[in-house]
């Protein structure tokens, strides 16, 4: 049963709304009516709600002239775009595009792979292990000591850094590549091929 004070507000909201639509217009839940916007447990959209709303959610309506901010469902760090209540449940044209797919980050693991240069083989303290400790920054960056612009190269990896792509992605680091650009057997890994739409990775080799 709804509580009195809660009717009450409800009926008063309605009565403003239905107001408001015959002065200029009122768009009712804008999580569900804007076209291919949605909820993660509600699409009214037959043809599907891959989009969401930021800052509408839990609205019960906007008032003409309001804007909500949207999103694709499956990149909510991505695009954005902004839409307008332009008339009694009619919103303003949607051009965000959802349907590129977004690429599954694969978790960091500890790399092993950098080895000392010969200018660091001369030092009886740096080895692979301590390579592999001192090449990368605790954001996943390469140390000085390991970047071979630096011109004291103390040990080499792969090379290998995001693209402008990749680098969107807030996981994709210098250490991210180093680690999933090859293979076991030294094959260069798909997300880091020229040819790939979505290439995460730039190599030397590639």
């Amino acid at each position: 049963m709804i509580a009195c004070k809660q009717l009450s507000s409800l009926l008063l909201f309605t009565s403003m709304g239905a107001g408001l639509a015959q002065s200029g217009g009122f768009c009712n839940y804008p999580m569900w009516t804007i076209p291919d916007v949605g909820t993660e447990t509600r699409c009214d959209h037959s043809t599907g709600c891959p989009k969401r709303t930021t800052d509408c959610n839990d609205l019960f309506g906007v008032l003409f002239g309001d804007n909500c901010t949207l999103v694709c469902a499956n990149d909510q760090r991505g695009d954005t775009e902004t839409v307008k209540c332009i008339g009694n449940d009619v919103w303003s044209s949607s051009v965000l595009d959802c349907s590129r797919p977004v690429l599954a980050v694969a978790e960091a693991k500890p790399y092993d792979g950098c080895v000392p240069t010969s200018l660091g083989s001369q030092y009886p303290d740096i080895d692979s292990e301590w390579c592999d400790v001192n090449c990368f920054d605790g954001e996943g960056s390469l140390a000085t000591a390991c970047d071979p612009a630096e011109g004291f190269q103390l040990c080499e990896c792969s090379n290998c850094v995001p693209t402008e792509y990749g680098a969107g992605f807030p996981d994709v680091t210098e250490q991210w590549c180093q680690i999933n650009c090859f293979d076991g057997e030294g094959n260069l890994a798909t997300a880091c091929l020229e040819d790939n739409e979505f290439q995460l990775c730039q190599c030397p080799s590639s």
